[in-house]
């Protein structure tokens, strides 16, 4: 029975997303280091520990995904090829975009987790910018800041050196983005996938400016992201010269066989046009990026990606 007298809602609550995965390149070893980077692992959306020694653990709905050695399965069917085979089919992971633009799935700025003398006591980034301006925490006003953002010729973007040898930079590229997966025999659940790469921030952010210089070709307004299918891919990268190899994931349309981004689009248009005068649908309970972008500051366990 319904008692409608009831006193009901928690307003000193916050909502928290409903993002239930995160898509990782690599994992953590034992000693908290990143390996295995050639191929993705699907962990659970919210770390557990703070800092450098938290962690994301495993997804259990995804063990068979995330198992480092091929089933019988595979030996039986590619032999000495069955590692290489099982991999290969890890290193890439198909999804559906689920927002309708690009502010709300995908978003990316300059961040540094951590910088001297400015280091948050809630492991928040000390800095985030977008080349124009940022916000830096100020250890001595217990605050953050408004500064001018330089970009790339900031201080903190210059790589530093160890041993004779470079480092990484302290403020990267950070990118994150938010989409459903897509898999015909395992649960395809809301996830996020977030890189500090340079090669991989530009081929998320030349995905979506593609999308819009071909609806501008099309004479589409304002194309609606919702329902595209993708792809994302680990391809190796290496420089001779200096002796290095790495990871860099790519980003592309995957649409059925028949079908085409041009076709999307304007079978999109068309169909704005006769739904123009009824309501338009509900699309889902997914999270905007800008939410989870607020949730990420509450936890520091993401792996490095490329």
């Amino acid at each position: 029975m319904e008692h409608t007298d009831r006193p009901r809602g928690t307003p000193s609550i916050s909502t928290r997303e409903p993002l239930a995965v995160a898509l990782a390149t690599g994992r953590k070893s034992a000693r908290g280091a990143p390996e295995l980077t050639h191929r993705f692992f699907l962990v659970n959306a919210k770390a557990d520990g703070k800092g450098q020694a938290a962690v994301r653990h495993p997804h259990p709905s995804f063990e068979r995904f995330n198992t480092t050695q091929p089933s019988r399965e595979y030996v039986t069917a590619y032999g000495d090829g069955a590692q290489a085979k099982h991999d290969a089919d890890r290193a890439s992971v198909r999804g559906i975009l689920v927002h309708e633009n690009e502010p709300e799935c995908f978003w990316t700025n300059y961040r540094a987790q951590t910088l001297k003398g400015h280091e948050h006591p809630k492991m928040r980034p000390s800095c985030e910018g977008n080349g124009d301006r940022a916000k830096r925490w100020m250890k001595d006003r217990d605050e953050f800041a408004d500064i001018p953002c330089p970009g790339d010729l900031c201080e903190y973007r210059k790589p530093g050196e160890r041993n004779g040898a470079p480092t990484r930079s302290p403020c990267n590229p950070f990118s994150i983005l938010v989409f459903q997966l897509r898999f015909e025999n395992m649960p395809n659940l809301p996830a996020k996938y977030e890189s500090r790469g340079h090669g991989t921030t530009g081929a998320l952010k030349g995905f979506f400016e593609d999308i819009n210089r071909q609806a501008a070709a099309l004479h589409v307004v304002n194309p609606s992201l919702y329902g595209i299918p993708f792809v994302l891919t680990l391809s190796r990268r290496s420089n001779p010269a200096q002796n290095t190899k790495w990871y860099e994931v790519t980003m592309s349309a995957d649409f059925p066989p028949g079908m085409t981004l041009q076709q999307f689009l304007l079978r999109q248009a068309d169909e704005r046009a006769q739904l123009s005068t009824k309501a338009p649908l509900l699309i889902g309970q997914t999270p905007r990026v800008t939410e989870v972008m607020d949730a990420e500051y509450e936890d520091a366990g993401s792996l490095g990606a490329p």
